[in-house]
């Protein structure tokens, strides 16, 4: 789950209990998750800011996949079902404009 702040949580117990996966996220606030389907290990986060991450491990490290430039925000993020490595973002302004959108992964 991501959250306003910039805060990423993660449970393995259906919600009984929640931990802190940020690590090294930049602080924007997180508004789309995607998990993979064959590696549910390997998580993207959509930020505020219009960069996407990607966390391999589950343990917080994150690794820019997708720079952002403050002009829109990532509102959804998908996993391509049958080839993993194929991730899709859809983008819409933030509260002072900047650019809609599509974006896909290159590799």
């Amino acid at each position: 789950m991501g959250s306003s702040d910039g805060t990423v949580f993660a449970t393995a117990d259906a919600g009984a209990t929640w931990e802190d996966r940020t690590g090294n996220l930049p602080g924007s606030p997180v508004h789309s998750l995607a998990v993979d389907p064959d590696s549910p290990q390997t998580v993207f986060a959509g930020l505020y800011n219009g960069s996407i991450y990607k966390s391999t491990v589950g343990s917080g490290g994150w690794t820019e996949v997708q720079p952002g430039d403050d002009t829109g925000r990532v509102a959804a993020l998908v996993v391509h079902p049958r080839y993993p490595n194929k991730v899709f973002a859809g983008y819409v302004p933030t509260t002072t404009g900047g650019r809609t959108g599509f974006w896909r992964s290159t590799n």
